[in-house]
């Protein structure tokens, strides 16, 4: 919780909000709060928002009876009636997939789905935070944690393909390591020497 108050005013994190009313105000989370006539996001007012019928989702995501917003900024062309948040900044209405607020071209939201670590995919194309990844196959791609993941052909950290690496060997240890039978990785990157048949991060 961000917003405080007392009986004459409201602070987000120290700063005064302008114009709240305290006696009817609410801290909603995410950044955001609301009083009986304005909602705010991070104590600035919400442009043209309905309060009484404004809600918040996550992933900065909020909705009013004729709007969705992302961190306080409308989100164009999304359709309320059926917005949803899929997480990791991913939503989707009917005719459109947005990540943080921005629609995504050319995907579809019947087949949209968010796989963890930043990662999603539709039928055709692979994406890692709202970008697509070329040359990848969603059928046999597969998120495998700590921002790794791989297809039949390909291992990647945070969206960027390792080079050399051993999809079929590939394992994540935890904490940023991976490795394959020939090699270790720390955070996407490769450990020049260390030995993958013996090698074991200590926690």
């Amino acid at each position: 919780m961000n917003y405080s108050k007392d009986a004459w005013r409201v602070w987000f994190r120290g700063r005064e909000v302008v114009d709240a009313v305290p006696s009817s105000f609410v801290d909603l989370g995410d950044g955001y709060g609301k009083d009986a006539w304005r909602a705010f996001f991070e104590g600035r007012p919400v442009i043209d928002a309905a309060a009484q019928s404004f809600t918040v989702l996550c992933d900065g995501y909020a909705r009013d009876a004729w709007r969705i917003y992302w961190c306080g900024r409308p989100v164009a062309d999304a359709a309320p009636s059926s917005f949803e948040t899929l997480g990791w900044g991913y939503a989707r209405d009917a005719w459109r997939v947005f990540w943080n607020g921005q629609p995504l071209s050319e995907v579809a939201p019947s087949s949209f789905e968010v796989l963890g670590d930043g990662y999603a995919h539709d039928a055709w194309r692979v994406f890692w935070s709202g970008q697509p990844l070329s040359e990848v196959t969603p059928s046999s791609f597969e998120v495998l944690g700590d921002g790794y993941a791989h297809d039949a052909w390909r291992v990647f950290w945070n969206g960027r393909p390792l080079s050399d690496a051993a999809p079929l060997s590939f394992e994540v240890l935890g904490r940023g390591y991976a490795r394959d039978a020939w090699r270790v990785w720390f955070r996407g990157r490769e450990l020049p020497g260390a030995s993958p048949s013996d090698f074991l991060p200590q926690y």
